[in-house]
């Protein structure tokens, strides 16, 4: 798919170049005729006629190669994304000091059926602004809690794929929405999360700091998505799971080459933009 994809646009781009030449020629030729003949408009007239199947071929090319190069660069971007969210993950989780593979924790406890990129996204908001024990704590819990969110989608299809589930999951911990939670078939009053958590550190409820609190939502959590997970016999794999092992082992494939193309396109953008932002080469182009 990749080499058939960049083939075409460079064999476009070659023709595009061939037609361009062929239509300099022509116009040249206008000239010289206009010169020699004894009625200039006529030779003009004649020849612009002339060049009228040039001029059609020459913009089915360049419109061919205009729709392409716009594919090419959307792909770029896209890769860059991708690039740019891998890079931001390790550098977040080296930040609060992981250093276990919890990608591939993640994707084992998925089962393959998410794509990396997804897993990454909602991790990183699950992550983000968080330091010290608590980072490391929501990070190491992260594949479990992925888990948590098969269980559920099991249990009850209509709530959506792993995925998503997950995805209401960080979302909900991170702003400590516990009707979010409910709605996932995870029942915990905050509250008591927080007086049990304390009463572990020996210390009041009332004196927690935030990141305390939020660590005691964690523990909640993981306490009631383990029943969550026992209800499921503790297998969380879907009837669905093989459909879903296809669409993402295919986009990973997509995903892989616009990785590829994204330096390139990349090159490509930052000359482009440097050109049109000169005013005397944008004016020498046209």
């Amino acid at each position: 798919m990749s080499d058939a994809r960049l083939k075409i646009i460079v064999d476009l781009l070659n023709q595009a170049q061939g037609e361009a030449g062929k239509l300099q020629a022509d116009l040249k030729g206008i000239g010289k005729a206009a010169e020699q003949s004894k009625n200039p408009l006529t030779a003009v007239k004649e020849g612009v006629s002339n060049m009228a199947g040039s001029f059609l071929a020459a913009g089915g090319i360049i419109t061919g190669f205009a729709v392409a190069f716009k594919q090419a660069m959307q792909m770029g971007e896209e890769g860059a994304q991708i690039i740019q969210l891998h890079s931001s993950f390790d550098r977040l989780t080296q930040s609060i000091g992981v250093t276990t593979d919890i990608l591939g924790a993640m994707q084992t406890a998925a089962h393959g059926t998410v794509d990396d990129e997804a897993l990454l996204a909602s991790t990183t908001t699950l992550l983000s602004g968080t330091t010290g024990a608590l980072g490391r704590n929501l990070a190491e819990a992260s594949p479990e809690l992925v888990r948590i969110a098969g269980a559920a989608a099991k249990l009850n299809p209509m709530l959506g794929d792993t995925q998503s589930i997950y995805n209401r999951l960080a979302e909900a911990i991170k702003r400590g929405r516990v009707a979010s939670l409910a709605e996932l078939g995870l029942t915990i009053d905050k509250s008591d999360a927080q007086k049990i958590y304390a009463a572990s550190l020996g210390q009041s409820a009332d004196g927690m700091a935030t990141a305390e609190q939020k660590q005691a939502l964690l523990n909640a959590v993981l306490a009631s998505g383990s029943t969550l997970t026992d209800q499921v016999g503790g297998d969380t794999t879907s009837a669905t799971d093989s459909f879903k092992r296809l669409t993402v082992a295919t986009g990973e494939l997509g995903d892989a080459f616009r990785e590829k193309i994204a330096p390139y396109a990349s090159n490509v953008a930052e000359g482009l933009t440097a050109i049109l932002t000169v005013s005397d080469r944008v004016t020498a182009a046209l």
